[in-house]
């Protein structure tokens, strides 16, 4: 028998970090190189709508390496092989595991024993320090870029300047604009000038109160998704 009280507040100092939906560990033994466990959903988390939930198929991975030192730091999966799903809407799992290789392969079952799931092959991997420092960190950000003296129709704005409606219209007419400036040929970028479409500088919605909201932001899409063969063509403001 593994014990498995305060076994989430050890993988915590080994580095792993599980919320109280993803703490289903029950129980664990071992047995040689094989280990058994029983898993199940906490309380109040709904399987429905998911063939296999993940926080139950997360927990099932908890009991390897439960009863090591752990000082080799937190192991996250790398290689999935031979998945095979043959039930779905599971809420408590019987989990074996047994060792495969350079992995390990995973059998779920339900209380009668009947197959959930099996992994042929789960390859984990150490997480490396260099990635400790940049997990957190997002992939992709935005930056605005102030141009000064720029507004609506001035001139000051490097191509053809659209002031973007206000209101329940403002999809359908920015749409129209857009799809007319492309059957016309036109040079250049098309400028979308917008009201609360988005957050900048820290406040919640631009522009004013209440303004635009949704209205703009839909309308930052009528202009379409970038072609990777060629540069955007159009520009939202």
């Amino acid at each position: 028998m593994i014990d498995v009280e305060g076994a989430y507040d050890r993988m915590r100092e080994q580095g792993y970090g599980y919320g109280a939906a993803f703490q289903g560990l029950r129980a664990a033994w071992r047995n040689g190189d094989e280990v058994y466990a029983e898993v199940a959903l906490p309380e109040g988390v709904d399987a429905a709508g998911y063939a296999l939930h993940p926080a139950l198929l997360d927990a099932a991975l908890h009991v390897i390496g439960l009863d090591e030192d752990g000082t080799t730091g937190p192991e996250l999966p790398f290689a999935w092989n031979d998945v095979t799903l043959y039930a779905t809407g599971a809420t408590a799992l019987r989990v074996h595991v047994t060792p495969a290789g350079s992995g390990v392969t995973i059998r779920l079952y339900d209380a009668a024993n009947a197959p959930v799931a099996t992994v042929g092959s789960l390859v984990l991997r150490p997480l490396s320090t260099e990635s400790e420092g940049v997990r957190s960190l997002p992939l992709h950000h935005v930056e605005w870029v102030a141009v000064e003296g720029a507004s609506a129709g001035d001139g000051a704005v490097d191509g053809v300047v659209f002031a973007v409606p206000e209101g329940p219209g403002a999809l359908a007419a920015t749409l129209a604009h857009v799809q007319q400036w492309l059957a016309d040929g036109s040079d250049g970028r098309l400028v979308a000038v917008t009201r609360g479409a988005v957050a900048v500088r820290g406040r919640r919605w631009c522009g004013r109160a209440g303004a635009g909201r949704g209205t703009g932001s839909a309308a930052l899409g009528a202009g379409g998704e970038p072609r990777p063969d060629r540069p955007p063509r159009h520009r939202c403001g």
